[in-house]
């Protein structure tokens, strides 16, 4: 194993491993703790709350994209010609791109700092 010392965002030093890959995607007990580390006693329960969240989403979002899929391979309607395109750049754009003009819309609501 090759162990190589890496500087967290919150500036934790911790220990990383570099190792073969297998077949597991399972975070090791080291990267556990380090992130218990890092996130304070609270963490876990932060963990419990953005799973369901997290799981919801993903299921949210495949949902409606198998029914938009079903709609523009078996119907035949107006404007599907340019909504399909315009659906695929929205799914290709990266999270980063999209956060700015999210927050400014959730600036126009008065949600933010609440």
């Amino acid at each position: 194993m090759i162990r190589v010392v890496v500087d967290d965002i919150a500036f934790v030093p911790a220990d990383a491993v570099i190792r073969p890959a297998t077949t597991m995607l399972e975070p090791t007990a080291a990267a556990l703790r380090h992130l218990e580390q890092v996130g304070g006693p609270a963490f876990w329960g932060q963990l419990k709350v953005q799973q369901p969240l997290a799981v919801g989403a993903a299921v949210v979002k495949i949902v409606l994209s198998l029914l938009a899929a079903f709609a523009y391979t078996h119907f035949r309607f107006r404007g599907r010609a340019l909504l399909f395109p315009m659906t695929m750049i929205t799914q290709m754009l990266p999270l980063p791109v999209r956060i700015l003009p999210t927050y400014e819309m959730m600036a126009d609501f008065p949600w933010i700092n609440t």
